[in-house]
């Protein structure tokens, strides 16, 4: 089992433990307990209170999220030396995914509780705490501009297929569906801004999955935009 050498090399190359005392690092130790863990098994669930923050000691996990049909969506990966369920222990608020083991592990277990006393007691942990909270702002910001990404995407294809549907002419051995309509119609169709279609449209330009002007998109490639539609991105 690790010890508190073992401990002290591992986490003093982290950010959350940056500037502490080798008394704050002894105590830190000394509070967190260790859990040996299964692959598939579940660290915490969904909806319920998180109680703990957890530090990946060996092994990795997925976060994951169950749709209202109990579908399981992975979120990301948390390997070996990392940290998780920071912001909903210490906001005291129900965990919004759940962790599921991908392989044997094991980790460290800090309780809300115990951390709040740690970060009331070493000013250089809540400091940390803070630059950490930030680091999963811009994660999840960075998330969440990809999925935007990804639905555009998406929302684009299926209105150049209702428009192709409406007033495409078909050349069959090319699966390619010839007509005009304006890049600004695409993007006022998306919701989206010309700015921000226009990148999407050049690109799929450069594949050869459209054929376009400046101003006008002249030509598509359906079997493709068909697939986009279904779920599989095109780039």
């Amino acid at each position: 089992m690790i010890n508190h050498q073992e401990f002290i090399d591992r986490t003093n190359k982290y950010r959350l433990f940056n500037d502490l005392s080798d008394q704050a690092m002894h105590d830190i130790f000394e509070s967190a307990r260790i859990k040996v863990f299964r692959q598939s098994e579940l660290l915490f669930r969904q909806g319920k209170q998180a109680l703990y923050i957890y530090l990946i000691l060996d092994g990795a996990i997925n976060l994951v999220f169950f749709d209202e049909d109990g579908e399981e969506i992975q979120v990301r990966k948390i390997d070996t030396d990392e940290i998780t369920s920071i912001i909903p222990t210490l906001a005291a608020q129900p965990h919004p995914v759940s962790a599921k083991a991908c392989n044997d592990g094991a980790v460290m277990l800090w309780h809300r509780r115990s951390f709040r006393r740690l970060m009331t007691t070493y000013a250089p942990l809540g400091a940390n705490i803070l630059s950490y909270i930030f680091d999963e702002f811009y994660l999840l910001r960075d998330l969440y501009l990809q999925q935007y990404q990804f639905n555009l995407e998406n929302q684009i294809a299926q209105n150049l297929l209702k428009a192709i549907k409406k007033d495409g002419r078909e050349w069959k051995p090319f699966q390619v569906i010839d007509f005009s309509v304006s890049r600004k119609d695409i993007a006022r169709e998306a919701h989206a801004s010309l700015a921000t279609v226009n990148p999407i449209l050049n690109i799929w330009e450069l594949m050869n999955t459209i054929r376009a002007d400046k101003e006008r998109i002249k030509a598509i490639d359906r079997s493709i935009l068909k697939d986009m539609v279904e779920g599989n991105p095109i780039f």
